[in-house]
């Protein structure tokens, strides 16, 4: 796989059309444009404007998308899909762990509280912190449509997850729903024997990316 910043205006435009698809009918103007990976990567709320990208609601999906390329760009080349994902898994069980301990502990009664105790929240953190690593890697695979579906439903347990936390902390169901959303991710989708299993060589290798410490000026844009 290409670097992000190696992309040409149809790598753009093949990566674009991975996203959700209130967004495809912004793929015609970013190619017309010529924007490019190194482009893309800079792009803000001014130059979506400017391309025909209107909806704030539009251009943060589009931004955030851009958040995890930045994320996997900047980045070394000492970490490859199946190791982001040996860790989102490792998250889950620690969780899980931690779950199992609050139910069972001699302090139960006092979880009976508004909100989670703070020792799984960071728990919870640590899950959306490995996922995050994983959507950004999945994001390089828009050609294999698997992957394409398996980012969007863990981008959606993300948010479940995220909701979840939020949530009253006062009956067993909330932690059954939390235990469940852990259980979807690792079994359905990320389990290291599917991964092992997988043709995609870019599962086992790294991208050689640099390592970048503070991302290179944007270039100019290409149109005025």
């Amino acid at each position: 796989m290409d670097p992000v910043t190696s992309w040409t205006p149809e790598q753009v435009l093949s990566w674009m059309k991975g996203l959700d698809d209130v967004l495809q009918q912004y793929g015609p103007a970013f190619l017309e444009n010529g924007i490019i990976g190194e482009a893309l990567l800079c792009l803000s709320h001014a130059k979506l404007d400017d391309l025909g990208v209107k909806l704030l609601g539009h251009q943060e999906l589009l931004l955030e998308a851009i958040d995890l390329l930045c994320a996997l760009h900047y980045t070394t080349d000492s970490e490859n899909l199946y190791k982001a994902t040996q860790k989102l898994t490792s998250a889950c069980k620690a969780l899980q762990t931690g779950m199992g301990l609050a139910a069972t502990g001699p302090d139960r009664a006092r979880i009976a509280r508004q909100s989670l105790p703070s020792e799984l929240l960071i728990l919870i953190v640590q899950i959306l912190n490995s996922a995050r690593s994983v959507l950004a890697w999945l994001s390089r695979l828009q050609t294999y449509k698997d992957f394409v579906m398996a980012r969007r439903l863990l981008a959606k347990f993300c948010f479940d997850l995220t909701q979840i936390a939020e949530q009253d902390y006062t009956s067993e169901k909330t932690e059954l729903q939390i235990v469940v959303s852990i259980l979807q991710i690792f079994i359905n989708f990320f389990s290291p024997r599917r991964l092992h299993h997988t043709t995609v060589s870019i599962l086992l290798y790294p991208p050689h990316l640099p390592l970048t410490l503070h991302p290179p000026a944007c270039p100019p844009s290409p149109h005025p």
